[in-house]
């Protein structure tokens, strides 16, 4: 499994097909990546440490604060194309878990994270759309994190 986590000023992403979107503000915008080697066990680690990420600004360092301290919110976005790799000029995605299993992982995350915060502080992007992100990141503070 991989993360993207990027602490964001404000965040809005907007299925092309609907025009349905959910938006966020002073939080992070997280993007996921589901491997074949994925677990629930691992979806439980990764969920439990998300939400104690301290990327946010305290009185003395800029790293001092979660996503709990701070009373944020969190964009979950699912991205098949983090496993991506080259093969000759064409990406190959064959690293990444099948789209059934995948979005059961997916969700199943999300309830993760849900329950180790607020769930109302919480949103996603759309599962297996086509969708257009528009963020404001603020730093930059992206981490990019295998598990």
């Amino acid at each position: 499994m991989r993360l993207v986590v990027q602490k964001v000023n404000n965040c809005k992403v907007i299925d092309q097909s609907s025009g349905n979107f959910n938006e966020i503000e002073n939080g992070l915008l997280v993007y996921i990546g589901i491997s074949k080697d994925c677990s629930e066990e691992k979806l439980k680690r990764v969920a439990e440490k998300l939400v104690k990420i301290r990327v946010f600004p305290g009185k003395d360092k800029n790293f001092e604060k979660s996503i709990k301290d701070v009373n944020g919110e969190i964009l979950i976005i699912s991205n098949f194309t983090l496993f991506g790799f080259l093969k000759g000029n064409r990406p190959n995605f064959k690293k990444s878990l099948e789209y059934e299993k995948a979005l059961n992982y997916f969700d199943f995350f999300v309830n993760l994270v849900k329950k180790n915060y607020d769930e109302h502080k919480i949103k996603t992007g759309f599962f297996g759309a086509k969708m257009l992100v528009k963020s404001e990141i603020d730093g930059p503070t992206n981490l990019v994190l295998d598990f």
